[in-house]
């Protein structure tokens, strides 16, 4: 079974620590992951990221998932004694061979595990989206040009056709008036 054919769950674990009131967000990603790369608990927000194709099985060792920075270079640093931040900034997580998601993230030590809270950034998600809308208005444009076009081509095949017959009776009225050579 792959993440893609399981219903949207949040592994809920003996280890969890993804309050209840955040397993369903999904503009936060939250996600409880040991050193070794084991995902402990996990809210929505981090299970949508997972590509569809990853196994259950792959939930036991996500350490791929982190494109930049990498999960060792992540699981190796000690975070600061008074903050427990071990990383703030940009991460880059996904499927370098299908698509990869940055998000901003704050990754605090809770133990030995590694506390991953992360948001997607607004701006940039406003930008994706007026790009869209603006793709939207170039392919209605597109489209309705060349629906005008389909229509004159018609237009222009009618005529032909038509112009076709006309000479089509012109010749046979021609040919019965002028008779044909033996």
């Amino acid at each position: 079974m792959t993440v893609g054919e399981m219903p949207r769950f949040q592994p809920r674990t003996a280890f969890g620590v993804i309050p209840d009131f955040c397993k369903d967000l999904r503009a936060v990603m939250m996600a409880l992951i040991g050193r070794s790369g084991v995902l402990r608990d996990a809210n929505r927000g981090f299970i949508e990221l997972l590509p569809e194709t990853m196994s259950v099985t792959d939930l036991l060792d996500i350490r791929d998932l982190f494109v930049l920075p990498r999960f060792d270079q992540l699981a190796g640093k000690r975070a600061d004694r008074a903050s427990g931040v071990l990383y703030q900034g940009m991460i880059n997580l996904g499927d370098v061979r299908s698509e990869v998601v940055s998000v901003h993230a704050t990754i605090t030590e809770m133990a030995d595990d590694l506390l991953l809270v992360a948001e997607h950034d607004v701006g940039h998600l406003r930008q994706l989206n007026e790009r869209l809308r603006s793709l939207n208005e170039e392919l209605l444009k597109q489209q309705r040009e060349l629906s005008r076009l389909g229509r004159q081509l018609d237009d222009q095949r009618t005529r032909s056709e038509a112009a076709l017959q006309d000479r089509d009776a012109l010749l046979e009225l021609l040919s019965h008036r002028f008779g044909k050579p033996n």
